[in-house]
């Protein structure tokens, strides 16, 4: 399917427009070719976006497997391509074909927790994501949470609870979380009980804290997350990344698709020192830290909902939120998507919320003393399936803010 979509063309959507006048889609003629039309002009909205050169790749990749990839001719054009600068010598990419073809996919265990009753089973490191959702819910387990209609809705005691849940969570994650089989991560403390009922003790109804350790770097946001069932009950929940949109807008001629820009994702400085491990820092042979964290919920052995998210470091106040609106407020998933959204990206607090967050609440967050930042884009996109226990209906829902859909094929 995904050859015939290449090569038969996909309309562009209004989030797929809008992305395509990123300058980034233009830095070399390759890529001005394949992201603009016949008359040089930027695809636009309603157009059939046609992909020949990546139906090709897609194609050599069905007939001969991954090794096309990682040791064949796509593996040399794409050491090519890295080695294309703007900046001269020093500019020029590194990876060999020796990198390529030692690189192997690691399968991991994922992480679990439980909350309100139900089991959180969701992504490990070297995503910070799963660690920090299950810190952050753990450290609010011993508040009372959804006595208001919607925490996102505008109950401001709730949100400085989460913020500050999650700035406890940030912290850690800036200190220990990176690849694990670079520097050891004590999960083992970071996720225990007796360590977030310390946490949780941190935290005060009125009361902002004052310091916590310092907080991490922004991410980029070109991430996709779809999540799938299928007839016999299978689920997936799948979050894709290419860092910053359009990836390193480097375009691997003869193959239509582009290079990411994921070493972007290591400490921009390093960090080892005295009682910090530089988990993040970037070395060879070391994956990046992200805050992927596509999560599936149960109760019991049974599957209740599948989500995730993108939008690099807010991916984890928004899996959170949706986790706190399902379980907490017991809300519609549709409820949910539509509540206005906020995003905690370090350990300082520093807070981006969407425009639609009650004036009146970021006030009285602010007179906490948090500060609060209103976002001019979209926070976010969960995309969520779901089962019913009892009649074990499916359902699906999409979130708004970017081009997703429900779809639903009969078997």
């Amino acid at each position: 399917p995904a050859i015939d979509y290449a090569r038969k063309g996909i309309v562009i959507t209004p989030y797929l427009a809008h992305s395509l006048q990123s300058s980034r889609a233009a830095l070399q003629p390759e890529a001005r070719a394949l992201t603009r039309d016949a008359q040089g002009q930027v695809r636009s909205l309603g157009q059939r976006w046609v992909q020949p050169e990546l139906a090709h790749s897609l194609s050599l990749i069905a007939r001969m497997g991954p090794k096309v990839f990682y040791e064949g001719e796509i593996a040399r054009a794409m050491v090519v391509a890295q080695r294309r600068t703007r900046a001269g010598p020093a500019g020029q990419g590194r990876m060999s074909l020796e990198d390529l073809a030692h690189y192997r996919p690691v399968w991991r265990a994922p992480l679990e927790g439980e909350y309100r009753g139900y089991r959180i089973v969701t992504m490990p490191p070297p995503s910070s994501g799963g660690v920090a959702v299950l810190q952050a819910l753990q450290t609010l387990a011993p508040f009372r949470l959804g006595t208001l209609p919607g925490l996102g809705a505008g109950d401001p005691d709730e949100i400085h609870l989460t913020i500050e849940a999650l700035r406890l969570a940030m912290a850690d994650r800036a200190r220990w979380l990176g690849d694990p089989a670079a520097t050891p991560i004590p999960l083992g403390h970071l996720l225990s009980p007796p360590y977030l009922a310390q946490q949780s003790r941190r935290l005060e109804r009125g009361k902002r804290m004052k310091d916590v350790l310092p907080g991490t770097w922004p991410e980029g946001t070109n991430t996709t997350q779809f999540t799938v069932v299928d007839h016999e009950g299978n689920v997936v929940s799948v979050t894709s990344t290419v860092e910053a949109p359009w990836g390193s807008g480097i375009l691997v001629p003869g193959y239509g698709f582009f290079l990411n820009s994921e070493l972007t994702d290591f400490n921009l400085k390093p960090q080892a020192g005295p009682g910090d491990p530089g988990a993040n820092d970037v070395r060879p042979q070391r994956r990046p830290r992200s805050s992927m964290a596509p999560t599936l919920v149960f109760k019991g052995d049974q599957w209740v909902s599948a989500y995730g998210s993108p939008g690099g470091v807010s991916i984890i106040s928004t899996v959170l939120e949706m986790t706190q609106d399902l379980l907490d407020d017991a809300l519609t998933p549709e409820a949910a998507l539509n509540l206005p959204r906020y995003a905690v990206m370090d350990a300082q607090g520093h807070t981006l919320v969407e425009k639609s967050l009650a004036p009146a609440v970021l006030d009285q967050l602010r007179a906490r003393g948090h500060e609060v930042t209103v976002s001019e884009i979209p926070l976010g996109s969960v995309q969520w399936v779901g089962e019913n226990p009892q009649t074990h209906e499916r359902q699906g829902a999409a979130d708004p803010r970017r081009d997703g859909t429900v779809i639903r094929l009969l078997p």
